[in-house]
């Protein structure tokens, strides 16, 4: 079996040939990132799900939702959705989530932090770790940033270790 990896613009494709007898099967599993500059109308989640479907997407990584508390997006029958919106008195901008295709498996990682989100998964069987994140990008934000920064690299730490049962053990950490 080959296994590639390629980061292509922003998403990323993984690649695994399956021999058999007969032929050779390829399945590929596309991940993409989206800034949704607002997403409270229903049209703009339409255009995302055909957009989706179009695309070929697998898992897909929204930042700016501008959710608020405990609003939700509408789901579509064919994807799952979990997400960290913004509390009533946060900033302007903000709230994240994460969208996959039914049908794999995707666990959220709950934690105090707002503005990011970690889920656990697995791609094509390699367990995988994907952290959506908001950085504002006025300069007076600079300071929360470097927090919020801070506070992904203590949950990286966390992540990667997983839980105490090592459940996720076969995770592995890359430098490159």
């Amino acid at each position: 079996m080959a296994r590639t990896v390629r980061a292509v613009g922003r998403s990323i494709k993984l690649q695994r040939t399956h021999r058999s007898r007969r032929r050779a099967h390829r399945r590929c599993v596309r991940v993409g990132f989206l800034n949704m500059n607002g997403a409270r109308r229903t049209q703009k989640w339409a255009e995302l799900y055909r957009a989706l479907e179009e695309e070929g997407m697998s898992v897909m990584q929204v930042a700016e939702t501008h959710f608020r508390d405990e609003e939700q997006p509408p789901i579509h029958q064919d994807w799952c959705w979990t997400g960290q919106n913004r509390s009533g008195n946060d900033r302007k901008g903000g709230g994240v989530g994460l969208l996959w295709r039914r049908g794999l498996r995707w666990k959220r990682q709950y934690g105090e932090c707002r503005d990011h989100l970690w889920a656990v998964g697995e791609l094509l069987g390699v367990p995988t770790a994907v952290c959506v994140l908001y950085l504002s990008v006025v300069s007076t934000h600079q300071a929360a940033n470097a927090e919020l920064l801070a506070c992904v690299l203590n949950d990286a730490r966390k992540v990667g270790q997983g839980p105490r049962n090592n459940h996720y053990r076969r995770f592995q950490w890359s430098r490159n």
